[in-house]
């Protein structure tokens, strides 16, 4: 069966045009896009017909893009090329950005703000948080603002892009004391929120004793 080579002409792909000389049946022949495009080009002639694989993407111009508020710039990127883009502060994060045939998108990653410090007072015990930075978390300890109060818990403050998040509740723990139970008086001592003791009732362990939380 005879085969027809491919005369002279040219290609076009993407709207960019190249000239090619007499191609063989079956030869491929490489074809580098211009520098406005990315890309390489694989042609093959198949009986007078040239058969492309691959396309010329047009490369980015640099201009910039809005992420969560905040603008960023970029300079040109070549057609496919991945850019990370670092948020400037009080932004936190990494952007990485792809173009693709002239058009830039996001391929990942956006800019998170940071959490200012804080405080405030809860059931008679102070909260004081720190500044911090976005997607992290801190334990706050409960601080006494009265001097007969005592905490030992603590709670924990999340932070996303600005937002604070508390989670837990101050709560004092239990002064030593007494009360009465059955006619009989109980003296228990300083007992820690959630914890328990067990005391003997007055005035002496024969009358028994009471387990408190």
């Amino acid at each position: 069966e005879c085969m027809m080579h491919c005369v002279p002409g040219s290609i076009t792909s993407n709207t960019v045009t190249m000239p090619h000389g007499l191609v063989m049946h079956e030869e491929s022949v490489p074809f580098v896009c211009p520098s406005t495009h990315a890309g390489v080009l694989n042609v093959t002639c198949l009986d007078g017909f040239m058969a492309i694989e691959g396309f010329c993407g047009i490369n980015c111009a640099a201009g910039n893009m809005s992420t969560n508020a905040e603008l960023l710039q970029f300079g040109s990127i070549r057609h496919a090329e991945l850019r990370n883009l670092t948020c400037p502060l009080p932004w936190f994060g990494i952007v990485t950005i792809r173009c693709y045939d002239g058009f830039v998108r996001v391929d990942g990653g956006f800019c998170e703000k940071a959490c200012n410090g804080n405080s405030y007072e809860q059931n008679g015990a102070n909260v004081t948080i720190l500044a911090m930075r976005s997607s992290t978390t801190q334990n706050v300890t409960c601080r006494s603002i009265f001097p007969s109060l005592t905490y030992s818990m603590h709670v924990v403050v999340s932070c996303f892009n600005a937002a604070l998040e508390v989670s837990g509740v101050c709560y004092p723990n239990c002064n030593p004391g007494d009360l009465t139970d059955n006619g009989a008086a109980v003296f228990y001592p300083a007992i820690d929120l959630g914890g328990r003791a067990t005391v003997f009732c007055s005035p002496s362990s024969q009358f028994g004793s009471v387990t408190l939380e």
